[in-house]
């Protein structure tokens, strides 16, 4: 909400007219998974952040999701070289 108040109706848009090929969706996507990665570290929830965010990608038939589940490994791998140190 604005200012953290929270509004029932409100409608929230993403811009995603950047993401005009697969490259750039992919890129977009390991970098958040990447951060994402290293949030749960600092924050001290690593492996509950980990367990939750597996469990989206198997609801849906859709190819993108099959697509970010095997990209996952790889951002997690990628977080622990960038941020290294214990939480």
């Amino acid at each position: 909400g604005y200012k953290g108040t929270f509004s029932e109706n409100a409608v929230l848009y993403h811009d995603q007219s950047n993401l005009s090929s697969l490259s750039s969706f992919i890129k977009k996507k390991f970098r958040y998974m990447v951060g994402a990665t290293i949030a749960y570290k600092m924050n001290g929830k690593l492996f509950n952040g980990i367990g939750k965010s597996g469990k989206s990608g198997f609801l849906t038939n859709d190819p993108f999701e099959l697509l970010l589940i095997l990209m996952k490994p790889f951002a997690f791998i990628t977080a622990l070289i960038i941020f290294p140190r214990k939480s």
